[in-house]
């Protein structure tokens, strides 16, 4: 049993409290992590800078450094809107680590699968719900690129330590309330999909409640939600082989609940209620 989940890259779907060990040393100099953030700030409203090649050729030891600029845009990236400068910082940021996944997104290269799955666990061992929370926000923005950058990003790194996040914003009333809420809805369910199958006991079960809620609210035959319906049907299926003999009947681990637990509860805007969020 793992809440590991396959690689899932999310091109086909476009429609750091602290370092762990391991990180490299210099990449836990604040200093060293300074020159990636100066890199995402825009100099002005209307620019969008790019993080050079070279501050990613070594995305072991870029990787940190982004993430703890990411963690930190958690005041900044929410049910507010964006700022200008926010958005900058996103569309610069998400585009960083997207051009690193690009990079390894070839399923016939061994070298560069082995190189995914390296990349994909060490994010996943830097991340943690605030982080998840900012790519979550950026997958149900009103920017088409900030959500298609947050989307490949979530599908291949989220899984049951995270999966809670998206729930939360899938029972976020405000979400339907906003232009892009549709989009943004069928991003965060794609996400569902992808950890279903390997679900933990209360991640399952709010996996699927949240899904029934939503599907009840979903007019299958409206042509303007082929997407949601299809995503709902899928996260059906994929939850359907999570098994007693998988992880379906497994609790998950405290470290990892509690989390999710404190997540949900504080979730701002707060969510009505929890039922479909139960840790």
């Amino acid at each position: 049993m793992t809440h590991r989940t396959p690689i899932f890259v999310a091109v086909c779907l476009v429609a750091v409290s602290g370092l762990r060990p391991g990180t490299p040393v210099r990449a836990q100099n604040a200093d060293y992590c300074a020159i990636y953030a100066a890199a995402v700030t825009a100099d002005s409203a209307a620019t969008v800078p790019v993080v050079s090649e070279s501050l990613l050729a070594d995305w072991n030891a870029a990787l940190p450094c982004l993430i703890k600029v990411l963690r930190s845009l958690k005041g900044e990236v929410g049910p507010q809107p964006m700022t200008p400068e926010t958005r900058s910082k996103m569309l610069s940021l998400t585009g960083a680590f997207r051009s690193i996944i690009l990079k390894f997104s070839d399923p016939n290269d061994p070298k560069k699968v082995a190189e995914m799955n390296a990349f994909i666990k060490k994010f996943r061992d830097l991340d943690d719900v605030d982080a998840i929370s900012v790519l979550s926000w950026g997958a149900r923005s009103d920017s088409p690129d900030i959500r298609a950058n947050s989307l490949l990003i979530l599908g291949n790194v989220i899984d049951n330590t995270t999966i809670c996040v998206p729930l939360a914003h899938l029972n976020d009333p405000n979400l339907m309330k906003s232009p892009s809420g549709v989009n943004g809805r069928a991003n965060l369910l794609s996400l569902l999909a992808v950890v279903a199958p390997w679900a933990y006991k209360e991640n399952s079960e709010n996996i699927a409640r949240t899904r029934a809620s939503i599907a009840a609210q979903v007019d299958s035959n409206d042509p303007n939600l082929k997407g949601t319906v299809a995503r709902l049907e899928n996260v059906a299926t994929r939850l359907g082989n999570n098994t007693e003999t998988s992880n379906r009947s497994v609790p998950m681990p405290e470290t990892w609940r509690l989390p999710c637990k404190a997540y949900v509860e504080g979730f701002v805007p707060k969510l009505p209620s929890l039922e479909n969020v139960q840790y």
